[in-house]
């Protein structure tokens, strides 16, 4: 990846991370969970102290901050005589408050023999708000500098990059906080110093549109930089969360998916997975990482097994081959031949390691209370059998039941998405839900209903705005089946990543993105599509002076903020290689996201009060 614009990028980030600590003896590190994601997903490490030479790590928090493996009052008693302290955070209010909380704390341990140097880096700039905290709460006068961080966006592999800003919708729909939508524009415009410039900016979702703003006014100030630059990126497609609160609710179906949603410490641990139990002769341990994982992650979890039985009698049938005709062949054939056979032998071990993984999330999914949650996602989507006193009766189940509590909230979202509100349920279902789990819920479940995962319309209307938008993007395939081969029978890849559910966005994109009249096709076909959206989008129309050349290969950035889920990345990959397959119009598709989220982490980091 290295001789790629992300590539390119990736080595951008680390000399600028470790430019900071070069020569410098940084006795701690103060970092906030945005920047430690970053680090770690750049220097591709989770232990950050060897790796930047530091002897203690700070997490900087709100309300508080831990340090690892210590208690604050040690971190500051180890200090000696000249101690560099260099704080890496974030931009957020909340994290600008928690950093004057931990200088504060450091100057109070100080003493005429113990004086300590520290310097404060914001990621992607120092701000007005930062210096006026750091003023009112009288710390600035204890800091060496406060300088900006270009540090914002890192790939995580070689079509995907993340903020690691996993609050970032929290922020947006229960905070009012837009600051982040600055930081989005601002590592777009640095991603086209690495990529060329974008020719055109699609919209969906108000926020997508407040970025668009900000974003134009960065490129006017800085247009001398693109200006002898052809373009890289055809299309940025800038995609709100808030259009789409289906998809985060759903079970990731994809393996991948199923991994995040049961074991969520997997997310950015880099180091080796080992599973509950393991088969005889299956590694015990490995890592998320490889040939084999790379062509399983994004396949439906019915399919992975079939997948590894096909690659495994692939490797059968070049050894029976090899010892059949070796007698046959060249002797440049026979060592072409062999070399082939030894990478593939080496790919066994990942085989048997994740057949074993396959084995081990098998039997967690078919435990009854997931086959629960699962029937009630599918009869919600489909909107279709049991009837409705069914399914809330199936839904009351699971409030009396021991099911985690987030998985409850989803099903609730999800049922108040597809009927169009929770109508008479409503006052019912909160009221048990605040018996069930105390006050805070009722408070909990207010943020679910100001950033819009829960839908409370008294009056449900005829259709939900959900079946709407279903219907027209043809979001359900009841052509899927669990059988691997018949995965092709689907009307598009898209509908695999959900047992027969496309999400809504990777199908809007294919819509668009395959059609002969692309650019006449957005405003045409998304103007229905749009007024269904929650909120409700207002397309821009387009000149014909937009039309682009469809002799050319096209570059698509697809940039979600507030988080994309696995499935989604998994969609779009496999609309890319449906695209590679097929007659159709090049296109490569780049996705950036401020997050990745599951299902829980995004109800999680919604109801945090």
């Amino acid at each position: 990846m290295a001789s790629t614009p992300l590539g390119l990028l990736r080595e951008y980030t680390q000399k600028t991370i470790l430019q900071i600590f070069d020569g410098s003896s940084v006795s701690v590190l103060c970092i906030d969970a945005v920047m430690k994601g970053l680090l770690t997903i750049a220097l591709n490490t989770t232990d950050l102290k060897e790796a930047l030479g530091v002897n203690s790590l700070v997490l900087v928090e709100e309300p508080e901050f831990s340090l690892e493996a210590d208690s604050h009052e040690g971190m500051v008693e180890g200090l000696g005589p000249g101690s560099k302290i260099v704080v890496m955070i974030s931009n957020k209010m909340s994290t600008l408050k928690a950093t004057t909380d931990l200088v504060k704390l450091i100057k109070e341990g100080e003493t005429s023999k113990r004086r300590t140097e520290i310097t404060v880096h914001i990621s992607p700039r120092n701000t007005t708000t930062a210096d006026f905290i750091f003023n009112s709460e009288g710390i600035d006068k204890h800091l060496k500098e406060v300088v900006d961080l270009d540090v914002d966006i890192v790939p995580r592999n070689d079509d995907f990059l993340s903020m690691e800003r996993s609050d970032c919708f929290r922020e947006l729909y229960i905070e009012n906080d837009i600051s982040s939508l600055y930081s989005i524009a601002k590592a777009i415009l640095k991603l086209q110093l690495f990529t060329g410039p974008i020719s055109k900016i699609r919209r969906i979702g108000p926020h997508a549109s407040t970025t668009d703003t900000i974003l134009s006014q960065m490129l006017s100030e800085t247009t001398d930089i693109f200006a002898s630059q052809p373009v890289g990126i055809d299309t940025l497609f800038l995609i709100d969360r808030g259009c789409d609160l289906v998809t985060p609710v759903l079970y990731g179906r994809t393996y991948h998916g199923f991994l995040l949603e049961l074991y969520p410490e997997l997310l950015n641990n880099l180091g080796d997975f080992k599973p509950d139990f393991a088969i005889d002769d299956a590694p015990k341990e490995m890592k998320l990482t490889g040939e084999i994982f790379d062509s399983l992650k994004d396949l439906n979890f019915f399919h992975v097994k079939g997948e590894i039985l096909d690659t495994s009698a692939a490797i059968k049938e070049k050894k029976s081959h090899i010892k059949k005709d070796k007698h046959k062949m060249t002797t440049k054939e026979l060592a072409t031949m062999t070399h082939q056979l030894r990478s593939d032998l080496d790919l066994e071990p990942q085989l048997m390691f994740h057949w074993n993984v396959e084995e081990v999330l098998r039997k967690k999914t078919e435990k009854p209370e997931f086959i629960d949650l699962k029937d009630i996602e599918l009869h919600l989507i489909k909107g279709t059998t049991p009837e409705e006193s069914s399914i809330t009766e199936m839904i009351e189940t699971l409030l009396f039941g021991n099911y985690p509590y987030t998985s409850l909230l989803r099903i609730i979202c999800l049922y108040s998405h597809c009927n169009g509100g929770l109508g008479k349920h409503h006052e019912t279902w909160k009221v048990l839900i605040v018996k069930q789990y105390g006050v805070k819920a009722l408070f909990q479940w207010n943020n679910l209903q100001k950033c819009g995962c829960l839908i409370t319309t008294e009056k449900k209307p005829k259709t939900s705005k959900f079946h709407m938008v279903r219907d027209m993007l043809q979001l359900w395939d009841g052509a899927f089946n669990s059988q691997r081969v018949q995965r092709s029978m689907v009307r598009s890849p898209a509908h695999n990543t959900h047992n027969g559910f496309s999400p809504a966005i990777p199908a809007l994109i294919e819509s668009v993105t395959t059609a002969p009249d692309y650019q006449r096709k957005w405003s045409s076909h998304c103007d229905g599509v749009f007024k269904h959206l929650p909120p409700p989008v207002s397309p821009q129309k387009d000149s014909p002076s937009d039309l682009s050349d469809r002799d050319k290969p096209r570059v698509v950035l697809l940039f979600f903020i507030g988080g994309i889920t696995l499935s989604e990345i998994s969609a779009i990959r496999n609309l890319k290689a449906h695209i590679d397959k097929k007659d159709l119009p090049q296109v490569s598709f780049l996705i950036a996201s401020t997050s990745i989220v599951t299902g829980s982490s995004f109800i999680e980091s919604v109801i945090r009060v």
